[in-house]
């Protein structure tokens, strides 16, 4: 199955101008018929590059004060999620529970500085505390920052996709 842009901008909110830059910039990727696809051809997505737009767009927002991420922050993170969605501990299935608001889902972003993005899905059954799985261990080793995203809400929009 496959999402047109205005589905896309119906899962992240975003405007159709940002959604394209994104695919024009190699943020998102369209499928391989519709990316260089010329006049008249409408791009489209995958269901994995739905999910990466939805979660980046948080992230795009920044910090409050400094409210921008570099392009190459946000293709950085976009390439994270991709290896995330391959992954075969984590699967998708982490992703389509979120999206179905089967438990509580949240993704782990550690940015450690000149070193890269670490990801994380952590699942919280309700009897359990929310906890950090090495992260605290990693940003006492080398200078970066954490930030968490509550996936069920931000995937929330592709319920009904």
């Amino acid at each position: 199955m496959t999402y047109s842009v205005a589905d896309v901008i119906k899962a992240t909110g975003m405007k159709r101008r940002t959604i394209q830059f994104w695919a024009d910039k190699g943020v998102i990727h369209a499928t391989r018929a519709t990316q260089e696809g010329g006049s008249g051809v409408h791009r489209s997505f995958t269901r994995s590059e739905v999910i990466i737009a939805c979660l980046i767009h948080p992230v795009s927002l920044g910090w409050r004060g400094d409210q921008t991420r570099s392009l190459g922050e946000i293709k950085e993170f976009a390439s994270a999620l991709r290896h995330l969605l391959r992954d075969p501990v984590i699967r998708r299935e982490e992703f389509d529970n979120a999206i179905a608001d089967r438990g509580k889902f949240y993704l782990i972003l550690t940015w450690v500085f000149g070193g890269g993005i670490e990801t994380a899905i952590q699942m919280v059954d309700g009897k359990q505390k929310f906890w950090f799985p090495g992260v605290i261990d990693r940003l006492e080793e080398q200078s970066g920052r954490s930030e968490v995203l509550y996936l069920n809400e931000w995937l929330r929009p592709l319920r009904d996709m």
